[in-house]
């Protein structure tokens, strides 16, 4: 991918809702819980090792890390991410601070792709190109068919909801299109396949001040276990004036870690 094509896809507001989310989670106290508990299970520090491993010129992961793909995996889809996001979660847990591989690219809520192509080819192999290893017939073209559809398969299972471009409509037919039809036709698609538990597209900018309160707020309630009336005393005494907050917003904050961890 050329570095224009980078810049552009990095820019576009599908991509940023990703990775806005993403550093939007590195602020939950929940996510950060989560983060240390890998961090515990592999033998790192608390935050992350502050020297990083290199294999050449290339930054690697502890073993006990990259070992645990799977597991780190599981954990990343049910937080609504792609698959190419695991390197990410993966450097987060090794080195306190994620890759920013330019695969993530790929992960934004829309993408163009040659769906035509994956299913259709044309493909590099040939259909009459062969060969034997260790006495079977291998057909590269059969492969490189199988490989293409098992990506066309993860699109549609990632973004299940397609809207079909002819090779003949302007940009001005597809912006049409969709501004006259998203209401009715593509949203009822799309909340049709949404997971409610997913935040991804819904988290609001918040300044990093009133991150590190409401952080302050968990500790304090569910590592030290104050009481409400206890924690808003000593948010006032770390914050100013514009950061307190009532015993009513603790409580809320309460219930809501209650509800998602009965």
């Amino acid at each position: 991918m050329k570095e224009e094509e980078i810049k552009k896809l990095f820019s576009t507001k599908a991509f940023k809702s990703v990775a806005s989310h993403f550093t939007h989670l590195q602020g939950d106290y929940d996510f950060i819980k989560k983060l240390r508990y890998f961090r515990k299970k592999f033998s790192l520090p608390v935050d992350g090792m502050t020297e990083k491993l290199y294999s050449g010129e290339y930054v690697t992961l502890p073993k006990l890390v990259d070992n645990a793909r799977g597991e780190i995996g599981k954990w990343v889809t049910e937080l609504g991410f792609e698959s190419m996001w695991v390197d990410e979660f993966q450097y987060l847990i090794a080195y306190g601070e994620p890759l920013y591989s330019k695969y993530v690219l790929y992960s934004g809520l829309v993408r163009v792709s040659d769906v035509h192509e994956d299913l259709f080819g044309p493909y590099q192999s040939k259909p009459e190109e062969e060969f034997e290893y260790e006495g079977e017939t291998v057909k590269p073209y059969e492969l490189e068919r199988e490989f293409r559809e098992d990506i066309a398969r993860y699109e549609f299972e990632t973004k299940p909801v397609a809207i079909l471009i002819s090779p003949y409509a302007s940009k001005s037919d597809i912006i049409d299109y969709v501004s006259k039809t998203y209401s009715t036709d593509i949203k009822p698609l799309q909340e049709r396949y949404a997971d409610p538990k997913v935040k991804i597209g819904k988290t609001r900018t918040r300044d990093e001040n009133r991150i590190n309160r409401d952080l302050t707020i968990k500790f304090l309630l569910f590592d030290k276990f104050y009481s409400a009336n206890k924690v808003a005393e000593e948010i006032q005494t770390k914050f100013p004036r514009n950061l307190w907050v009532t015993e009513e917003y603790i409580r809320k904050i309460k219930e809501r870690h209650r509800d998602n961890n009965p």
